[in-house]
């Protein structure tokens, strides 16, 4: 009952990922986030990490805290999918705001860059693993060079166009 509530009234997000950079924008409303894909936590010694800032914010939080990229590796566009998922989530509580029913129907991610060939099953996992953690089990990935077409403004729209290719 609750999965088909939110595929009819849930938002459709879509997140494009750089190394330096991420944007998130709800298809519907056109709201964004684009900032650096940041997250600055309080790592003390026997305690649990504690976050202190994220995006734009974390880059002048380093004195009290640790920033961390979940972006940035040398050979993939993944480096910590859990991080990377707790900045996801953390985006899209500010974006979508802490309503009580605002939830996420599905997720079209964007890899930017770091795209030679095909993706592996690791990178593969590590995306969908990033939707997971916004709650979101419809995780698409659109891997094509352009970006996506800025009249899509539902998962509907994007099925229909045939862009779907969706994670299993």
């Amino acid at each position: 009952m609750f999965s088909v509530l939110k595929n009819l009234f849930g938002r459709t997000l879509y997140v494009q990922i750089w190394e330096n950079r991420i944007r998130v924008v709800d298809l519907k409303s056109q709201r964004a986030f684009d900032e650096k894909p940041l997250l600055c936590i309080d790592m003390k010694k026997g305690h649990r990490a504690k976050v202190l800032a994220f995006g734009n914010a974390a880059v002048g939080n380093t004195n009290t805290g640790t920033a961390i990229n979940p972006f940035s590796h040398p050979r993939s566009l993944i480096s910590d999918p859990y991080v990377a998922g707790k900045l996801l989530k953390l985006v899209v509580k500010q974006l979508c705001g802490s309503r009580l029913f605002s939830p996420v129907a599905a997720i079209i991610i964007q890899p930017m860059e770091k795209m030679e060939g095909e993706l592996t099953a690791t990178e593969s996992k590590g995306l969908r693993d990033i939707a997971l953690e916004v709650g979101c089990e419809n995780c698409f990935i659109y891997t094509r060079k352009t970006v996506l077409d800025p009249s899509i403004r539902s998962l509907n729209d994007f099925i229909k166009r045939g862009e779907a290719n969706p994670l299993t």
